[in-house]
């Protein structure tokens, strides 16, 4: 038994890096898509202020 308790500890020692490394990748890629979701939203925002304001003329 403890045979088996020192190679599950080996195991995950070696499993505990790349799982840091997902959990850093996966909140930098919600970030990013995140960041690209407000900024499609504030750019309809704008647009749409901007059609209103100009009376539609010159955005389609």
């Amino acid at each position: 038994m403890g045979d088996f308790v020192n190679q599950a500890w080996l195991v995950f020692a070696g499993l505990l890096p790349f799982l840091g490394f997902l959990g850093v990748c996966y909140v930098i890629v919600r970030l990013i898509f995140n960041a690209d979701r407000n900024e499609r939203k504030a750019q309809a925002e704008w647009e749409k202020s901007e059609k209103e304001r100009d009376g539609g003329d010159h955005l389609s």
